[in-house]
């Protein structure tokens, strides 16, 4: 197996289905990760010692998402020297604004990058992981240039059977 490049971090197993997005997208850049399931609650020092010897390892980059008004990704950018991507998921009652204003206030020292709320949230810090990963990487440049000639035709392609829709509509349905 591949040395893992990013770590990805849930401190709960519930948040997993959204983090599954940063997982899709790092395999499809086959970038090698590792996920972990780390609390500061329960796990204190197993939690830190693993932000402590992230670089070590030879992670370049971290994601960590959680829920609740959870501080865990702040706590571990103090512990390293690593960039964090917080991805904050709407695992409670208040759908993750709580996470997403924990995580957009972190502390001075301890930066995070924070995406947007849930499964694009977790897609776009596996995105942002790439782009990070492209400035040691430079095949890396390659594939994300190739991830957004895609979405461009993607989008070309829902344009046109927007457009041959409204058409068809306009025309009452004969065609």
């Amino acid at each position: 197996m591949e040395t893992p490049l990013v770590g990805v971090v849930i401190s709960a197993e519930n948040e997993l289905p959204y983090m599954e997005e940063c997982e899709r997208v790092l395999i499809g850049f086959g970038i090698p990760y590792e996920i972990r399931v780390l609390s500061l609650q329960q796990a204190p020092e197993h939690c830190i010692e693993w932000a402590r010897t992230a670089a070590s390892r030879g992670l370049h980059t971290i994601v960590v998402g959680s829920g609740g008004a959870s501080g865990l990704a702040s706590a571990i950018a103090s512990f390293t020297h690593l960039p964090v991507i917080a991805v904050p998921l709407p695992v409670t009652s208040l759908h993750g604004l709580d996470s997403l204003m924990s995580m957009a206030q972190s502390n001075l020292g301890a930066p995070v990058a924070t995406m947007s709320v849930g499964k694009t949230g977790a897609a776009n810090a596996g995105l942002f992981a790439t782009r990070l990963l492209a400035t040691k990487y430079p095949h890396l440049v390659e594939s994300i240039q190739g991830y957004r000639t895609s979405l461009h035709q993607q989008l070309e392609a829902k344009d046109q059977a927007l457009h041959q829709d409204r058409l068809r509509r306009r025309s009452g349905g004969a065609q």
